[in-house]
């Protein structure tokens, strides 16, 4: 699968003589970046979703998808991308299901999160490893806490 640094867009021809350039907010708006359309893995970190396609998601849907998508967001900016029929307090009941409040913003749950590591040194292709996948969940949830906490956050002490 061709990953969005490695894709080249040509100019595509509408109609004899007129050529317009499609760039990658173009196809990331039309939901066909990496040849992905159906069935979408919002948990996958190789695949982008559009706008589009998460206004067309399930009312329920929409929230967590916004953070998967984003990672970090501010609840301003979740209700400006979701369905208007929800109300604030559904956004934020969402948002406590995928997300946790740091300084203010929601940051997406850390087990949501490298789930595709792959082993080390390892000559398996696709052989993943849990373990150093939850290493760095914890690690980032220790970072996390510490950021909310305003303490420093230092690479000796996430190796602890």
């Amino acid at each position: 699968m061709e990953k969005l640094s490695q894709m080249s867009v040509s100019s595509v021809v509408d109609e004899p003589g007129s050529s317009s350039e499609m760039n990658t907010r173009d196809l990331v708006e039309h939901g066909i970046v990496c040849g992905e359309k159906e069935q979408i893995d919002l948990t996958r970190s190789d695949l982008l979703v559009s706008q589009q396609r998460i206004r067309e998601m399930p009312v329920d849907q929409q929230v967590k998808a916004q953070v998967l998508k984003s990672r970090v967001i501010t609840t301003d900016d979740v209700i400006k991308r979701v369905d208007p029929s929800l109300s604030r307090q559904d956004i934020i009941e969402d948002l406590k299901q995928c997300a946790h409040l740091v300084q203010g913003v929601w940051v997406l749950q850390s087990s949501y999160l490298f789930h595709d590591l792959t082993v080390a040194l390892s000559h398996v292709p696709g052989k993943l490893d849990e373990h150093r996948a939850e290493m760095w969940r914890e690690a980032r949830d220790l970072a996390l806490c510490l950021i909310d906490a305003c303490q420093p956050v230092t690479r000796a002490l996430l190796t602890k």
